[in-house]
């Protein structure tokens, strides 16, 4: 007898909520220093303080938006066939 799909758990929900908050969350950080980097004499010392930073930020916000697409397929993939 062939496996039946009852669609994604609980859990798998989640985490995928609990992805996109963090994207969400680590957006915001990223948009706090763009604000700030703004304010900041272009070619100083802080200037480029900050761009170290933004680069971490903007890496973070990758790694967690590669996560969200990941749970995304997997959502998918548990979803019932038609």
């Amino acid at each position: 007898m062939a496996e039946t799909k009852t669609g994604p758990s609980e859990a798998m929900l989640v985490l995928y909520e609990l992805g996109v908050a963090e994207v969400l969350e680590a957006s915001r950080e990223l948009a706090g220093l763009a604000a700030k980097l703004k304010g900041i004499k272009r070619g100083s010392d802080a200037y480029y303080d900050l761009t170290a930073k933004v680069a971490v930020a903007a890496g973070i916000i990758r790694a967690q938006a590669e996560s969200v697409e990941h749970l995304d397929e997997q959502l998918t993939d548990a979803m019932p066939d038609d």
